[in-house]
């Protein structure tokens, strides 16, 4: 896509992409289908045919990724290039805290230059070789960092076409639902959903797509990390310190595989910052309702009950070793914020302007 492609122009340029990778996700979700069904014939193990499942999505995002990522990661608010160095910084940076951490464990005496007891060995000797260690784990965590990247493409790319494709009709079911017996079942659970006042004349529903930023949105990237990161703990404190659970799995495989699932959080949060991005709103007599708000209030209502938490956490300690507590959301915790961090930067730098855009059109055609 050339870089000065507008209107028109962009917009249908993004309609072909999107249309490409939508026959390029159906290919891959049909052979996904078929290894995993050879699988769990074969095997007879259903786990290890969810297991099989799990990693060929993956995969298949992080191809889906590759591809948006060429063809329109060049074009977001921030270049390529910037993307690039920070990745490479924090590359190095990380890798240089790990270096440091390991030379202090074992003795301080690459970086300090503290001697080693014995005195047979010369205290630098194992400098080469820990250089070697560091631009070696520096690489590896870019390469580590560019494959969540890829990931992140993938991933907001398929919430985006979901928000496509059924944003509009919900939008529509929205400003016609008269909460009366009318109301079909999927614009009753909408309204529930968006927590929408009985009170409100929902013909006078307003949506018009912001005008495209030049600058990066950084005050609605950190609101949409720290609504990922407590949606996820929320999920994680349900299930992996769930009593019942609790039972039957340990809660080390229970974090095993909240960490795995964690990269499909954003698909949960993402439609909320489309609705802010559409300026979805009705009408009050004193103030506007907006959609992003009552869906965020149904939320807190809903999935945040404290009495429930407190009672989880009090009943998995007393089972469960604090120190295995700790450690299971630390590491839980890491990838966690990766994914959060890393999907919302792609979501509002390459997305978010021309999701809005071709969200309203689809709504004011139907």
């Amino acid at each position: 896509m050339a870089k000065k492609l507008e209107g028109e122009a962009r917009d249908d340029y993004l309609r072909r992409l999107d249309r490409g990778l939508s026959r390029l996700f159906i290919v891959l979700t049909l052979l996904i289908a078929l290894i995993v069904l050879i699988v769990a014939v074969a095997s007879r193990d259903l786990f290890a045919a969810g297991i099989v499942l799990a990693a060929l999505f993956t995969g298949a995002f992080f191809l889906l990724g590759l591809v948006a990522w060429i063809r329109l990661g060049g074009h977001g608010i921030i270049s390529n290039k910037r993307v690039f160095q920070f990745l490479l910084l924090i590359s190095v940076i990380v890798a240089l805290i790990v270096a440091i951490w390991n030379d202090l464990v074992n003795g301080g005496y690459i970086f300090i230059g503290t001697p080693v007891a014995s005195g047979d060995v010369n205290p630098y000797h194992d400098f080469v070789a820990a250089a070697l260690t560091f631009v070696a784990l520096s690489f590896g965590l870019f390469l580590f960092q560019l494959t969540v990247v890829c990931e992140g493409f993938g991933i907001i790319w398929f919430a985006g076409l979901i928000i496509r494709r059924f944003m509009p009709g919900v939008l529509k079911g929205v400003r016609l639902a008269t909460f009366t017996r009318k109301d079909g079942a999927q614009t009753r659970v909408m309204l529930w959903l968006m927590d929408i006042p009985d009170i409100l004349d929902l013909s006078k529903l307003e949506v018009q797509a912001e005008r495209p930023k030049n600058k990066f949105s950084w005050d609605r990237f950190y609101h949409a990390i720290f609504w990922e990161i407590f949606l996820g703990t929320i999920i994680a404190i349900y299930v992996s310190l769930n009593p019942i659970l609790l039972e039957s799995l340990d809660i080390v495989q229970a974090f095993g595989v909240l960490s795995s699932i964690s990269m499909v959080i954003p698909i949960i949060i993402i439609p909320w910052f489309a609705l802010l991005a559409l300026q979805a709103r009705i009408p009050g007599v004193t103030k506007e309702f907006e959609l992003f708000r009552g869906i965020r209030s149904r939320f807190l209502q809903t999935f945040v009950a404290l009495g429930t938490i407190v009672v989880f956490i009090r009943l998995a300690l007393e089972k469960q070793d604090l120190g295995v507590v700790i450690g299971s959301f630390a590491s839980y915790y890491v990838l966690l914020g990766v994914f959060s961090v890393y999907f919302a930067f792609v979501y509002f730098n390459c997305f978010e302007n021309d999701l809005a855009r071709e969200t309203e059109r689809r709504y004011q055609k139907l």
